[in-house]
Parts: structure tokens; C-alpha cells; sequence
């Protein structure tokens, strides 16, 4: 069996609780969620000119070939393809490992197996609407190995974001709104949450592959 890749690589995590922390990358192509604010729009496609299909086998030798030990599985929507059997034999070679998905689909058999989960719930300004059965079940089997993002970037997002404020790893990241204003407001109004940036952007600007 093989996978769609877009790339694999390695850099820092530049979003939530494991913000700065060295992860090697493995994006795969294909999301039909469509939300306004992906940075990642090359990876829509079932397939792009620059992307590979590879075997699970060949995955896991390149990213043997960097130094870390933590492996972030994104997209795209990683679990719009069948990632069972690579999340498992990354388990079994020792690798921390990160799924990083929208909050639209849920997968057990996935879920269960890997470190931690990176969820996204699409607000309002997202144009795409959450699927709550999905979330509510993440939230209620994951409570201890997941966060949960929301890009605010309107008031209309942060009224929605209240329904979300008793979750102990709510992330808040900006988007549109002042960086002041929004931490002004997430730090009287979120008492719980995390005002969330995204580093990646910080150091290397829009490019691929940091």
C-alpha cells in the first residue's frame, strides 16, 4: 500500500503546546474541507505535480534520515487517506507522533494509537461548519492528548469561540483582527485558553517546507 506525500521535512512546530519544538513533517496531499484560512491550499488536490506516491517503507526511510525523534502527520487532511499502518509502524520504531487534522473526520483506529492529536474547530469566518458530532467525540475520548485551534478573525468568531472556552488546551490564534486587541481580549475574556501564533511565519515568512 502506498501514500500520497506532498513533502517531508524538518523543522520546528510552529503552532499550540509543542510550539518551538524540533518535528520532522510528513504532509500528505488531498483535503476536500476547503477552509478560508489554509495556508496549504497545494495540498487540495488528490494528487499535485510535485507530490509522490510512496509506500509506507519509503515514509519511514526518510524520515529516519533526520535527527528527531517527533513526527507530525499533516496534510491536507492526513486521515482523508488510509495513515493506520504508517502511524503503526512509526509507533513501533520508537517515534513520538503527531496527527494533525481539521475536526471534520474522526478515525479511531488512528486517534488511539498515535501521541497526540492537533485538532481544529472552523469557525464562522472558516466558511467551512464544524462537524460537532466529530469534535464533541474528540473532546470527550482524547481529553489528555489533545488541543483544540481556533483561527479568530472576526467577532463573530470569538463569540463562537465561547462555546468552546471550557476546554483546558483551547488555542486562540489571530488572524485579521490587531494583535493587541486580540490579546487583550483573549486574556480577559479566555482566562483558559492559549493565545496561539504561528512561528513557522515568524522566522521563515510563507515558504514550503520549514
Amino acid at each position: 500500500m502506498s501514500l500520497v506525500v506532498s513533502e517531508i521535512f524538518y523543522s520546528l512546530e510552529g503552532e499550540g503546546l509543542h510550539l518551538g519544538l524540533p518535528m520532522i513533517f510528513v504532509r500528505l496531499q488531498g483535503c476536500t474541507i476547503g477552509c478560508q484560512w489554509c495556508d496549504t491550499k497545494y495540498t487540495w488536490p488528490e494528487e499535485a505535480p510535485e507530490s509522490l506516491q510512496m509506500p509506507e517503507e519509503e515514509v519511514l526511510g526518510r524520515i529516519a534520515a533526520f535527527p528527531g525523534r517527533r513526527v507530525s502527520v499533516t496534510g491536507g487532511e492526513p486521515l482523508e487517506q488510509d495513515i493506520h499502518r504508517l502511524v503503526g509502524m512509526l509507533k513501533e520504531a520508537g517515534y513520538w507522533v503527531n496527527l494533525e487534522t481539521s475536526g471534520q473526520l474522526l478515525e479511531t483506529r488512528v486517534m488511539d494509537r498515535v501521541d497526540f492529536i492537533s485538532c481544529d474547530i472552523k469557525g464562522p469566518s472558516s466558511g467551512v461548519a464544524p462537524n460537532l458530532r466529530v469534535l464533541r467525540a474528540i473532546v470527550e475520548r482524547y481529553p489528555r492528548k489533545a488541543q483544540f485551534k481556533i483561527v479568530v478573525g472576526t467577532p463573530e468568531d470569538i463569540e463562537f469561540a465561547r462555546e468552546w472556552s471550557h476546554l483546558d488546551n483551547l488555542i486562540l490564534q489571530k488572524d485579521s483582527t490587531s494583535a493587541y486587541e486580540f490579546t487583550e481580549r483573549v486574556k480577559m475574556e479566555f482566562p483558559r485558553a492559549r493565545y496561539g501564533i504561528q512561528l513557522h511565519k515568524v522566522l521563515w515568512g510563507d515558504r514550503r517546507g520549514v
